[in-house]
Formats: C-alpha cells, structure tokens, sequence
C-alpha cells in the first residue's frame, strides 16, 4: 500500500449526551462510517482479483 488511508469525519451534536461525551452507540456509528468509506476507497475490479477480503466484525451487547 503505497498511500495511508485518511477519514475525517465532523461529530454530529446528537452524538453528545448530556455531560458532553460521545455515546458509546456513536462509536460505532463513526467506525462504521469510516469502513465504509475504507472499503470504497479498496474497491476496485484489481483488488477483488487479487483476492482480498474485509472482515467483518459484529458487536454484541455485554452480558454477565
């Protein structure tokens, strides 16, 4: 890879809760947003061939 991948995105005033902190569901929201645009920025007919894949990754609630 010859150019480092490069997201920037501008936290939204929803994404705040009442103390001022990001909440924790717009974490995710805000990866998300920039696999998207990682897997936009890859997804060319050279990388398919090549025959590389993105994971996927799932989140699940915390349970005792």
């Amino acid at each position: 890879m010859s150019k480092l991948f490069h997201f920037k995105s501008t936290v939204v005033p929803d994404w705040i809760d009442y103390n001022g902190h990001m909440r924790d569901s717009s974490y995710s929201l805000a990866f998300s947003l920039a696999v998207d645009a990682f897997e936009w920025s890859w997804s060319s007919l050279s990388w398919t061939v090549m025959g590389f894949q993105f994971p996927a990754l799932q989140r699940r609630p915390f349970r005792n």
